[in-house]
């Protein structure tokens, strides 16, 4: 038991270690704690069209599970997704593409997004939107 105990606290100091030197992107506002080895963080939205947001995180999500069922590899323009946002906010899976993202407030919590789509894939995907200025950037 001692060995795990030792092993389970070296980890511990390494994933710590690993997150201090990560370095954090622009609107970024900080990590709260771990979940399953995610870091749970928010991202700022202001000064970002929520519908180009949720076109962003679209466009660089993955479809999992039975969602390949659904699956449409199509990119979302900004037209449909302010078609989408008149009726809803929170997003689970859309055309078969892992989200769990909130859209409703002015920060997004990443941590749903980026357990199913690959850690910091959020932060990346709205990097990208904010220095191109658009959703369907070839490298979202």
């Amino acid at each position: 038991m001692l060995a795990l105990t030792e092993s389970t606290k070296y980890a511990k100091l390494r994933v710590e270690s690993e997150l201090s030197e990560i370095h954090l992107p622009r609107g970024f506002l900080g990590k709260s704690h771990l979940i399953g080895g995610i870091t749970m963080s928010k991202i700022a939205l202001a000064g970002l069209n929520k519908a180009d947001v949720l076109a962003a995180l679209y466009n660089a999500s993955k479809p999992q599970g039975m969602g390949f069922m659904h699956y449409d590899p199509k990119t979302m323009t900004r037209e449909e997704a302010e078609s989408l946002l008149k009726q809803i906010t929170y997003f689970d899976y859309l055309k078969g593409r892992v989200m769990k993202v909130n859209l409703e407030g002015d920060e997004l919590d990443t941590c749903g997004y980026d357990r199913d789509n690959g850690q910091g894939a959020a932060e990346q995907a709205i990097a990208e939107l904010r220095s191109t200025g658009g959703a369907n950037s070839l490298s979202i």
